[in-house]
């Protein structure tokens, strides 16, 4: 919500009750506020506009609006909610109770633009790590294992439109992002077939966020001034999961029928950005976080080809996925150089319900306790957001 001192108020209101009808009435109000006791910088890009009163381009308001914020949970909860599915599982040989396994993990995703200029921006950007861990057969029937893991996600916000006399820099910014993750799992076989199979597991982020935005007043008739700011941000991920199945074999042709639920929460800590630019328009921003609770259930066909090396079994898979969080992100944003210590509260889009993913992979027995893995996915029947994820695995059971 915007708050203003209420030494500014009265004249905020008297010069421009009712003008904030443009492409982004909120930000334009916060910058109303924000030019009733500016400093620095910021003092100079108010005096610009049409009586030092802030009035900016409706191209502007929507440029400067900072729902950039609103996307670097939506990233890297996908990244946790994969981890919270679980790992490949490979087969296994009964040389030993332990297991020694390396995985090797990338993806490349998309956010499609939203129809409203408050809505969260495009994105588009991929990621890449691994995990190294250990598992341990306790019984024949309970396996319990650890893993330690690394992933740098990359991306960028999509370009503005051109406008009148409105020139968008070539994208909207952009993150960078560390993560370090311990995670642990247990599976447990149940009769012929079944099994359950638990994992959880904390993420410790690093982030550099970058915006790029376009400063335009109200009669473009002044030259445009192009803001490049910067913040860094440490967060967190956690996530949870749970899923059940069945594997039914019919000599070398097996399915599996399975479901289950992946819980997962991302935080990005408040931070201030660095003026890059000396445009006067770095802001400060809140915490923020996001929740989902994402339930699936699926089909998996798989055949069994032996070589004279081992044991190869491609797989295919489709699976139904469902949001159950459906709560919408929100941050509060102030600029740094606004004496008065105006903020206004940016709400992004609420997720989508419903959706699926499709994948194949193949598993490879060997002898000596070695086993391996490649496996794609993709998600299918999303409004807003594509993402094709790859992992590569190998297993050394002594």
């Amino acid at each position: 919500m915007l708050r203003m001192s209420s030494s500014g108020a009265a004249v905020f209101m008297a010069l421009v009750a009712g003008s904030a009808q443009g492409a982004n009435a909120p930000l334009q109000d916060l910058f109303f506020a924000a030019c009733s006791n500016p400093t620095g910088a910021l003092a100079t890009r108010c005096a610009q506009t049409q009586n030092g009163a802030g009035n900016l381009s409706g191209d502007s308001e929507s440029s400067l609006n900072p729902s950039q914020a609103l996307g670097h949970n939506r990233v890297a909860a996908d990244s946790a909610q994969a981890r919270g599915d679980g790992q490949y599982e490979s087969e296994r040989v009964e040389i030993g109770p332990f297991g020694l396994l390396v995985n090797l993990r990338g993806s490349a995703f998309e956010r499609g633009r939203g129809s409203s200029a408050v809505e969260e921006r495009a994105l588009d950007g991929d990621s890449h790590g691994g995990d190294i861990g250990i598992d341990y057969r306790y019984s024949e029937r309970i396996v319990l294992g650890a893993l330690l893991g690394l992933e740098r996600t990359r991306y960028d916000f999509g370009a503005e439109n051109p406008g009148t006399n409105f020139a968008p820099q070539r994208n909207a910014g952009s993150g960078d992002v560390d993560q370090t993750f311990l995670g642990v799992f247990a599976s447990f076989a149940i009769g012929e077939g079944g099994y359950v199979d638990l994992n959880g597991g904390y993420g410790w982020t690093d982030g550099e966020y970058e915006r790029r935005s376009v400063f335009q007043e109200s009669t473009r008739q002044a030259p445009q001034v192009n803001s490049n700011v910067a913040g860094d941000a440490d967060g967190s991920t956690s996530w949870l999961g749970l899923s059940a199945g069945h594997d039914f074999q019919f000599d070398a042709v097996g399915l599996g029928l399975y479901g289950g639920v992946t819980w997962t929460r991302s935080e990005v800590d408040a931070y201030s950005e660095r003026d890059l630019s000396g445009s006067g328009l770095a802001m400060r921003f809140s915490g923020t976080d996001r929740d989902s609770t994402i339930g699936h259930a699926g089909l998996r066909l798989s055949y069994a080809v032996s070589t004279g090396n081992g044991v190869l079994v491609p797989q295919l898979r489709a699976e139904y996925q469902h949001e159950f969080e459906d709560e919408a992100e929100s941050v509060s944003a102030g600029f740094l150089l606004d004496s008065s210590g105006n903020r206004f509260t940016l709400t992004g889009d609420r997720p989508d319900t419903s959706g699926g993913e499709i994948g194949f992979s193949i598993v490879g027995v060997f002898a000596d306790g070695w086993n391996a893995y490649a496996d794609y996915a993709t998600l299918v029947s999303r409004d807003d957001f594509d993402r094709y994820r790859f992992s590569l695995g190998v297993r050394k059971e002594f």
